[in-house]
């Protein structure tokens, strides 16, 4: 009898230390301190040819600089940010003028009215570029922007 008791106390000595740790863990997740999201390093990454300098995401714009090393000269005709579950955040529209871009030239373009969550915080999106090339053939990129919001 006096064995059973013993293992029977043993366990429930356990049983509440684990307890206590699920409730530790629990509660660093509950409060954000375990969000992984924290600790995404910061990037802008486009497809081969385009090239993100660099980025800048407030509450309520988005303003990267694009770098043309395609070979050819391009005109800009859209650029669209979208959430990772396919939802339009927003986008900018350009003119000839405005949207032209020779190879090896950067510029920087800056999208408004965008919906980028609350400033400390991180933003992940989906940055699709269309553009038309020298051969006015209308082409779209998709890349990738991880960055904090001021």
């Amino acid at each position: 009898m006096k064995r059973a008791q013993a293992a029977i106390e043993f366990l429930m000595t356990y049983g509440w230390a684990l307890l206590i740790i699920l409730v530790a863990i629990s509660a660093l997740a509950y409060f954000g301190i375990l969000n992984a999201d924290r600790f995404l390093p910061e990037r802008c990454s486009l497809p081969t040819g385009l090239v993100c300098l660099s980025h800048k995401a407030t509450t309520s714009q988005i303003t990267l600089v694009i770098q043309n090393n395609l070979g050819q000269d391009i005109t800009l005709n859209e650029i669209e940010i979208t959430n990772p579950s396919g939802g339009s955040i927003c986008s900018a529209t350009y003119t000839s003028s405005s949207g032209e871009l020779n190879n090896g030239d950067k510029n920087t373009y800056t999208i408004s009215s965008c919906d980028t969550g609350s400033s400390g915080k991180k933003f992940k999106g989906t940055v699709a570029i269309t553009f038309t090339d020298e051969e006015t053939l209308q082409r779209t990129r998709s890349g990738e922007l991880v960055t904090q919001v001021e």
